[in-house]
């Protein structure tokens, strides 16, 4: 999967949510572009290869790695965007 920039329609983001890239300029980091809620959500975005797609379509399950230093965050998955101002 690869990260691409998560804006999507404004009328899914609540006033005040901005685009912060991190990872921008570290070497051999890959830049993970995300938006920043007002409410404290960062939100990123994940297109799956057309291989990733088929697998899913097939019953393969998502697994979502975090490196956090053993503090856990709340967190979840959705697929395709969803009303964040309701969040």
């Amino acid at each position: 999967m690869e990260p691409v920039d998560p804006r999507i329609n404004p009328i899914y983001t609540p006033a005040g949510t901005v685009p912060k890239v991190y990872g921008r300029g570290q070497p051999g980091v890959k830049e993970l572009p995300t938006i920043l809620t007002p409410r404290g959500y960062m939100i990123t975005r994940w297109s799956p290869t057309d291989e990733e797609r088929q697998r899913i379509l097939e019953g393969e399950d998502i697994y979502v790695s975090i490196q956090n230093g053993g503090i856990v965050n709340p967190m979840f998955v959705t697929i395709g965007p969803i009303d964040w101002n309701t969040r």
